[in-house]
């Protein structure tokens, strides 16, 4: 065979090995153009929902700053009225009860709070006696020593209170859609879809990518710190969202129940008898202490239907945190226990629900626990800042 016909032979092989190639080269293009339509979606989403909705996820991070350390400041800031000069003796429940109905007369009695206090302290805490009414809640505090009035409080009065209200949305009618709304996108549009455009296409410049390039200037390492820092706050920022979530919809309260098949129970109800009236407070504090001696704190409801049952909590002396609540239900007529469940022998609903309350307020992980929610709080204000900025230069640059 002449060698022409050995070149031809070898151009003809290449020219029918080339569509092969070609029709090669053409999947990738189709999945690269589907994956560049999905980036634009998801950060068009990321980016419209920081706009506009970042804008009450800072108002909320601002507040939840200033409230985080309330607990263990409050009592300094309020001394002369949520605290009292300790002593050996208290006054009675029921007096604190009827003084506190004398001096607030158009409320009805919701409950009485007790705080124990740590051995050997000067001060304690003061007794608070709270009394709703329509449109209002409000609380009176007493010296638990002599029985005075040390004053009284609207539920969200004074610096903290407001904070909470804020924070919660609470001038604002339904105000709770609002911030619970607002934690859900911040779940799925900001943490979720910006952790998605994070994402590195090679897992091996997965470690290149959680660190701040310092050699970036302008808008591009402005965009590359809101990256990297974005991924470590969402560690912070989705679980404090998430355990906000059940103080916002009852529905989510309800999942974590579901999720954990810890039905709630009925509450057990008393039996009214005949030409009796219930018991005074000071018989079921003292149920509850032969039940839970010297309690951290202790909350027992008034009833307020004929039916209704003495609903107690309590926190027991080196509880796993602030809100490892041990529940009790008396007979309002003969004191009877209907229920009595320690906290250890809960439900997985009841502590897994309760200990979201505790993580969202900070109340867990002792002094460095708040400062883990306001690490995140201030990222999510940087991440804010940066989100705009960038925007915003991006925006001017055809311009300039």
């Amino acid at each position: 065979m002449p060698a022409s016909a050995h070149l031809l032979n070898g151009k003809a092989s290449e020219a029918v090995a080339k569509p092969p190639a070609a029709a090669a080269t053409i999947m990738p293009a189709r999945a690269k153009s589907m994956r560049a339509v999905t980036h634009r979606l998801v950060l068009s989403w990321h980016r419209w929902t920081g706009l506009t909705v970042g804008l009450v996820l800072v108002f909320m991070a601002a507040t939840g700053i200033l409230l985080s350390y309330r607990s263990r400041m409050e009592p300094g800031v309020y001394r002369d009225l949520l605290t009292a000069p300790a002593c050996d003796t208290r006054v009675p429940l029921d007096a604190l009860a009827s003084r506190a109905r004398a001096a607030h007369p158009k409320g009805e009695l919701d409950y009485i709070r007790i705080k124990g206090a740590a051995a050997g302290s000067a001060r304690i805490p003061a007794t608070q006696v709270r009394l709703s009414g329509p449109g209002f809640q409000d609380d009176v505090f007493f010296d638990p020593c002599t029985g005075a009035v040390l004053g009284q409080r609207s539920r969200y009065g004074g610096f903290f209170g407001a904070m909470e209200s804020w924070h919660k949305f609470k001038f604002i009618k339904n105000g709770h859609v609002i911030s619970g709304s607002a934690a859900l996108l911040l779940v799925f549009l900001l943490a979720g879809a910006g952790l998605y455009l994070w994402w590195p296409r090679r897992l091996k410049c997965l470690k290149s990518a959680l660190k701040v390039n310092p050699r970036l200037r302008g808008r591009e390492r402005t965009l590359n710190l809101h990256k990297v820092l974005g991924v470590y706050a969402s560690f912070i920022l989705v679980p404090t969202a998430l355990t906000g979530l059940p103080q916002a919809f009852d529905w989510f309260q309800e999942g974590i129940f579901w999720i954990t098949a810890s039905p709630k129970p009925a509450k057990p109800m008393s039996t009214p008898l005949p030409g009796r009236t219930p018991l005074g407070m000071e018989t079921y504090s003292q149920t509850l202490q032969s039940l839970v001696p010297d309690p951290a704190e202790a909350l027992i409801h008034f009833p307020a239907k004929p039916r209704d049952p003495v609903e107690i909590f309590a926190i027991e002396r080196g509880a796993p945190h602030a809100n490892a609540r041990t529940m009790l239900f008396l007979d309002a007529y003969s004191g009877r226990v209907l229920r009595f469940t320690p906290y250890a022998q809960s439900s997985l609903g009841h502590r897994a629900y309760f200990w979201t309350l505790s993580w969202h307020t900070g109340m867990v992980g002792g002094f460095a626990g708040p400062l883990v929610l306001i690490s995140g709080a201030l990222a999510l204000i940087f991440l804010a800042w940066s989100g705009l900025g960038s925007f915003l230069r991006r925006s001017l640059r055809p311009a300039r």
